[in-house]
């Protein structure tokens, strides 16, 4: 039985694999101590004197590419392998560095010398790596193995008896408060890094003075709000920006942004501060002092607001300049796009997944030369792809395009039409990374009032006369963002009644009438354009909404029978082995080419697939999926709506799968 999972601990997460899923919880191992110029050292001593002295800065990245999420766990009598590096602050090798690997419950899991796991018995395992009184940690819940055998410890395997009580944490290092009502806790330990390492850039073209404002994604379990007056900015040369000069504190606002993780922890930050120079090419290193190790709070000359900035709390929509992570594998730990892995972890899978790149890469570049930012090429979330984009490569270039392209969606339609947007045309998780990554309010607002409009689909959902399975899909993702952009922080005014909509209660009542509108067999039907039959993408749509339900709202077992039985309707109706993508419809009206296949609209189907493949450890569901994938490489990508319908998506599939 494999686990087929990842997590990672330390600032930064080297070689994320295709299996990760959602994002681990971890344990620091630098200090959280500044200077006006630079972060201090860490402590030393844990390998005696004969080792020497670290550099300032260093930390231990380590990281396992076999466990994952939602709850951590490995079964009973599971190897795992774990690797670890030693990098600088500007995330760099530092080599002649060697960790030593520990458990500290050796009977439930044992760690060599060469950072090997080996699970033994039903309980939570605390593993993780030493360097110099630097230490690094991660708990996982241990799991019964195959049969149900608790224990491999000492001799032959043992089962629980029945009615055995489950296994649960034995110190204050798992976290188990949930913002989701019924949603599985959160089970890795409190990710306490020190400081993370961003990259000033510029977007605007010109040079001198200069405001900086973006929203810094976190992690979960890296900053709690309580944390916050303590956090701190460092930018290489202080306000003089320069890239090669000493890292030296800045005065910086720092504003919680609305959105929680499950464990409580905040999902971003808006960082806003001004530089007295930076120029149109540079790219400058700066380190954001997290505050979650304790230390003053951040000294009052350090210290600034929105409007001594000059510029609105609400944040910028498209800022001039920005301080993002342009790390790929921490910005996939924080989850901001959903599960994935990186673009190098999925090249290095080899076929078919290499060329799903290098596919991305000449169109994105060539629809971007061509539409840019028009809306009427927004078709099905344009800004979901960029965002996603820049979170699995670094690289900010996709970050700005994604942003310029949210705001004109919002700008020239949703705004322009007085958020009485069509259905088909609702497209909210795109605007909610923007409101994320920005701290622009107005595409918080926009969520809410788009989610009220499609409301009005909530008391039909149960008839397939009335919505197809794409309407239902568009309704449970806009609830779900609205009340995602609700926590926390409450709606402005700008929101009127939709910014007190009880979102819970939608998606409780969206996911009760899944058995109403879902038939026996499996089918999401619709009268609407297939005579009863069902069209492949719009199943696709609902159940990758339910899966987003499932991960970062609760852990409804109802959604998880509901995409089980419509892939295996997929599956058993529409799945054509020779064009491998699924067939338009299973059925049509008179005249209706239902048997059309429909490779450019695979990447809507996908992600579902190894969604089931994770939780239900059955693997004839990765197998479809990786067939499924396959076949997107003959999908044509030159059209707008067929570049974004293949990529919006299908990116979360290598992170469930």
């Amino acid at each position: 039985m494999k686990v087929r999972r990842s997590a990672t601990a330390g600032v930064r997460i080297g070689g994320r694999p295709a299996w990760a899923v959602l994002v681990p919880a971890i344990l620091a191992a630098c200090t959280d101590g500044v200077t006006p110029s630079s972060l201090l050292a860490p402590t030393e001593g844990a390998l005696g004197s004969s080792s020497p002295a670290p550099p300032a800065n260093v930390r231990i990245v380590a990281s396992v590419a076999t466990i994952q999420g939602p709850d951590w766990s490995a079964p009973v009598g599971s190897v795992h392998q774990f690797t670890a590096r030693v990098v600088d602050a500007q995330n760099r090798p530092v080599t002649g560095r060697t960790v030593r690997w520990v458990s500290e419950r050796p009977t439930i899991a044992t760690m060599d010398s060469t950072g090997r796991m080996h699970v033994l018995a039903v309980g939570f395992a605390l593993v993780g790596a030493d360097l110099d009184g630097q230490r690094v940690r991660m708990q996982f819940k241990i799991v019964p193995g195959p049969n149900g055998i608790t224990s491999v410890a000492g001799g032959a395997p043992t089962t629980a008896p029945a009615g055995a009580p489950a296994p649960q944490p034995v110190d204050g290092g798992a976290q188990t408060t949930t913002t989701a009502p019924g949603a599985a806790p959160f089970w890795g330990p409190r990710d306490t890094t020190g400081t993370l390492a961003l990259t000033v850039s510029r977007f605007d073209g010109a040079a001198g003075g200069v405001l900086v404002s973006n929203g810094v994604p976190l992690a979960p379990g890296t900053v709690r709000p309580d944390a916050l007056p303590r956090m701190r900015l460092l930018v290489a040369g202080g306000a003089n920006a320069r890239t090669g000069g000493a890292l030296a504190e800045v005065p910086v606002a720092i504003t919680p942004l609305a959105g929680r993780h499950p464990d409580g922890s905040l999902r971003s930050v808006l960082v806003q501060f001004r530089l007295a120079a930076l120029g149109a090419a540079d790219r400058v290193p700066a380190s954001l002092v997290l505050g979650n190790r304790g230390g003053a709070p951040r000294a009052p000359g350090f210290t600034t607001t929105p409007a001594a900035l000059g510029v609105p709390a609400a944040g910028v929509g498209v800022p001039d300049a920005a301080a993002l992570p342009t790390d790929a594998d921490y910005l996939v730990r924080t989850d901001i796009v959903g599960p994935t892995v990186t673009t190098a972890a999925a090249s290095r899978l080899g076929e078919p997944f290499a060329s799903y790149e290098t596919r991305f890469a000449r169109a994105a570049e060539r629809h971007w030369t061509v539409s840019g930012t028009t809306w009427e090429h927004y078709y099905y979330d344009r800004a979901m792809v960029f965002y996603a984009a820049w979170a699995r490569s670094g690289n900010p270039v996709f970050w700005h395009r994604a942003t310029r392209m949210a705001v004109a969606y919002r700008r020239d339609y949703v705004e322009a039409n007085r958020y009485g947007v069509s259905a088909h045309w609702s497209f909210v998780e795109g605007l909610g990374r923007h409101y994320l990554l920005t701290g622009d309010e107005a595409s918080r607002v926009a969520v809410a009032q788009m989610a009220t409009t499609l409301g009005g689909f909530q008391p039909r959902l149960s008839d397939p006369q009335s919505v197809d399975a794409r309407v239902y899909g568009r309704v449970v993702q806009s609830a779900l963002t609205a009340w995602q952009l609700g926590q926390g922080v409450p709606y402005p005014a700008a929101a009127g009644s939709a910014g007190t909509t009880a979102w819970a209660s939608r998606l409780d009542d969206a996911l009760t009438r899944l058995a109403s509108y879902q038939t026996a067999d499996g089918r999401y039907p619709t009268f609407l354009s297939t005579c009863g039959g069902q069209q492949a993408f719009m199943a696709g749509i609902l159940n990758d909404a339910l899966v987003a339900t499932y991960r970062t709202y609760r852990a409804d077992a109802r959604a998880v029978t509901a995409i089980r039985r419509s892939a295996d309707f997929l599956w058993s109706t529409q799945w054509l082995p020779a064009s491998r993508s699924f067939r338009n419809a299973d059925t049509g009206c008179a005249g209706q080419n239902a048997a059309e296949p429909t490779p450019d609209l695979s990447g809507l189907s996908v992600t579902p697939f190894g969604f089931l493949a994770r939780v239900t450890g059955d693997a004839k569901y990765r197998a479809a999926g990786d067939q499924i994938f396959a076949g997107m490489a003959g999908a044509w990508i030159d059209g707008t709506k067929q570049f974004n319908q293949s990529y919006v998506s299908s990116f979360r599939y290598l992170g469930e799968r």
